[in-house]
């Protein structure tokens, strides 16, 4: 059973852009950036599960995108 299971639709579409902020905040290859992606694809199962209309998450292009953008000064 899903642990996301009791969220509603939209809740989990809203919960994905959060996480896919972090990642931004904290960068990639952090702790937390690997905890935030498994997070994702735990509630976009969910999402498909229930035939749910949303944007599924290319992460080839978001790993590239945040390659390509993300400040690694500090």
């Amino acid at each position: 059973m899903s642990k996301y299971r009791e969220l509603e639709t939209r809740d989990l579409i809203d919960k994905i852009k959060e996480y896919k902020e972090l990642i931004w905040r904290v960068g990639p290859g952090s702790e937390r950036t690997i905890e935030a992606v498994q997070e994702i694809q735990g509630m976009e199962k969910e999402l498909k599960a229930r035939n749910a209309e949303f944007e599924a998450t290319d992460w080839k292009a978001f790993t590239r995108e945040i390659k390509e953008n993300y400040d690694f000064t500090y």
